[in-house]
């Protein structure tokens, strides 16, 4: 199970994290160093979201990480 901790991690050390939140079939796009995150529906467009948002903070509270490949089909 990933933590926020892990999720801190991999930013910091670069690297892009995707997470699925599965109540709002939404998934996001974390980009390290930056404030800019990405999103989208399930079967949609991907959007540019606020990172202050309420489904950002929901979605990093149980973080479920998934893969580059699952966030680009979702």
């Amino acid at each position: 199970m990933t933590t926020y901790d892990d999720i801190v991690k991999k930013l910091q050390e670069g690297k892009t994290v995707y997470l699925l939140n599965e109540f709002y079939s939404t998934a996001i796009k974390v980009i390290p160093r930056t404030t800019n995150y990405k999103a989208k529906y399930k079967g949609g467009r991907e959007y540019p979201i606020e990172r202050k948002t309420d489904l950002v903070c929901e979605t990093l509270e149980e973080p479920v990480e998934i893969t580059a490949e699952e966030y680009e089909r979702y």
